[in-house]
């Protein structure tokens, strides 16, 4: 039975599992922290980023392999044979250097960059991570708000299908990354789509709490003595939502109550605007 080791991160939540497991999260914690750092280009950064992301977990960490590397099945089928060692930092700079100057979409590029690192396989171990970092980083750089969407947590919702998209691109005598790119378009197009629907949602809560407060407002102007359960029939809303939304305005400052619960009133200190 493998010992479990606590982590306890900075937000002081407890964390209990294998200690392998929680140095994998710890360091990708330190590795994506220091994503605004990296330059997508620099292959000084990649295995800069390949230690953070392998510290103590691996020989080898932050540097390129020594030796052969290959990708297996579970049935023991060899799925794909890593590039040789001697050849690594030459195939992985003519790619970074051709992620700097194609004219390609950021799309495209990064989905591209991403695949060839795991064909390349450059690494002993953490090629899968190191390849949805750099992606997440390529996108981020073209827009910012790709860092909240980072691939792992993308790829986690679509795992059987990521991985079928590298096979069929590796498949047959010529490589053809085609199958992986339209596999990842697809998938950040759905990601995206889920980001519209949940903004579109807060904008509409944000829209009716906006409402309800205004009716209180109004309603206290006309009558400051209306308890939260006359507020609540007049507006057919509950009386939880009508009391919840008058500590929000007493915690606010634009409502003070003055005297008692039971036969004080509303004082208006902001009407809304």
């Amino acid at each position: 039975m493998k010992k479990s080791a606590r982590f306890t991160p900075c937000w002081s939540a407890s964390v209990w599992g294998p200690p392998k497991d929680i140095k994998e999260v710890q360091n990708a914690w330190h590795a994506y922290n220091e994503m605004p750092g990296y330059v997508p280009w620099s292959v000084d950064d990649l295995l800069r980023a390949h230690a953070h992301l392998t510290d103590t977990l691996m020989g080898e960490s932050g540097q390129f392999r020594s030796g052969g590397v290959a990708v297996v099945g579970s049935d023991g089928t060899l799925l794909h044979r890593g590039a040789l060692s001697a050849q690594v930092p030459d195939l992985v700079a003519q790619l970074l250097d051709w992620g700097r100057n194609s004219e390609a979409h950021p799309l495209i590029k990064s989905s591209a960059v991403h695949y060839r690192l795991e064909y390349i396989h450059p690494f002993r171990d953490g090629n899968g991570r190191i390849g949805r970092l750099w992606q997440t980083l390529i996108l981020a750089q073209w827009n910012p708000l790709f860092a909240w969407m980072p691939m792992e947590t993308l790829v986690h919702h679509n795992q059987a299908q990521y991985y079928k998209a590298l096979q069929d691109s590796h498949a047959g005598a010529d490589v053809d990354c085609r199958p992986f790119i339209n596999f990842m378009l697809v998938a950040l197009e759905n990601s995206l789509y889920k980001y519209i629907d949940v903004a579109m949602q807060t904008a509409a809560d944000v829209g009716v709490n906006v409402g309800v407060t205004d009716q209180i407002l109004e309603l206290l102007a006309q009558e400051p003595r209306l308890s939260a359960k006359e507020m609540a029939s007049l507006m057919s809303k509950t009386t939880r939502t009508v009391e919840r939304h008058l500590k929000a305005l007493r915690e606010q400052g634009r409502i003070q109550r003055v005297g008692s619960d039971k036969s004080g009133h509303w004082k208006i200190i902001e009407r809304a605007s």
